[in-house]
């Protein structure tokens, strides 16, 4: 089989796969509109009122979904996908995994064209894929929500300092600072409002941040919430600790940023070499498919290769 039919292969297995998906998006956003119909009616009996005032209600409840079955493994990628904050569905992401599981497998065209040994590795690869995207967004929200928490803490303490309840402080913060943390507070102020306990909104807030610093900010209140106190000393001093813990992380991520690009190129350099080398010299590497251990050897390769990644990550990895 020439290249050229290969990768003609390869296409017409990403477009059956990626037209499934399509349709399975189409099924699940046919479900969503019908949910939401009854709220639609509602609306219209109502003169568009009800829709608004009951819109911090389904917020509440589609916030509170993920924390009451946490434990059901199906709902670890939507979990994912709630912590990440992105906008685009899961469907959606699931089709981006699968197209790029699909290029990658596409490369490698020294493996025989062999479906039910490619098809398997694709698929898996789908996952793995899937989830790095959703823990890639994760983190870089959860490091946003941390670099502007101290602010946000900040503008609360003001706010009670003036003589504001807590709750409209919450509110207050929604309003004047920007994404992640006016959603995040915006929630956290519509739970209190409706009289969900402040335990369960923290427990909630952290179920969709997993941040840690955060835990110190939930912790306070939940003390506060009980025994009472200076509030705006506490906030304070929370504002102070996790800006100070956030320039020390910025800091050692600085200071250790050449041996982080430097796991990186040894990581990207033998793949690149290889294909320069083939594209040069395409006899070069004939001899070692010859032997037959040439796949051995590509996967020994990207073992090592991944297990000096995991020990160069575990050399600069502290704890703050």
């Amino acid at each position: 089989m020439t290249v050229a039919s290969l990768l003609a292969a390869y296409a017409g297995a990403f477009m059956a796969a990626f037209l499934l998906v399509q349709a399975g998006g189409m099924l699940y956003l046919r479900r969503q509109r019908a949910t939401g119909a009854l709220s639609r009616r509602l609306a219209k009996l109502d003169g568009g009122d009800t829709a608004a005032k009951a819109e911090p209600l389904l917020r509440i409840a589609e916030a509170s979904m993920p924390t009451r079955r946490e434990a059901k493994p199906r709902l670890n990628l939507k979990r994912l996908h709630l912590q990440s904050g992105l906008s685009m569905p899961i469907w959606q992401l699931v089709a981006i995994a699968i197209a790029a599981a699909t290029a990658l497998v596409s490369l490698t065209l020294w493996l025989a064209f062999v479906p039910v040994v490619q098809a398997p590795i694709a698929g898996v690869l789908s996952l793995f894929i899937l989830r790095w995207l959703l823990l890639r967004a994760r983190k870089k929200r959860c490091d946003q929500f941390i670099e502007q928490l101290p602010d946000a803490l900040d503008v609360a303490t003001r706010s009670l300092l003036a003589g504001h309840p807590f709750v409209t402080s919450l509110g207050l913060v929604a309003e004047e600072m920007p994404e992640p943390v006016a959603t995040e507070f915006q929630l956290l102020s519509e739970q209190l409002a409706y009289g969900v306990p402040m335990d369960d909104a923290l427990d909630q807030l952290m179920t969709r941040v997993p941040a840690e610093d955060l835990h110190y900010l939930a912790m306070a209140l939940s003390i506060h919430g009980q025994s009472g106190g200076n509030l705006t000393h506490t906030l304070r001093t929370l504002s102070d600790l996790i800006r100070g813990r956030f320039q020390l992380r910025a800091k050692i991520r600085a200071l250790s940023s050449e041996s982080r690009f430097t796991a990186k190129i040894m990581t990207v350099f033998p793949v690149l070499l290889y294909f320069a080398l083939d594209l040069i010299a395409p006899d070069y590497f004939v001899d070692l498919w010859a032997t037959g251990y040439g796949v051995h050897f590509v996967a020994f390769c990207t073992v090592m290769t991944l297990l000096g990644n995991y020990v160069v990550t575990k050399m600069i990895e502290i704890e703050v």
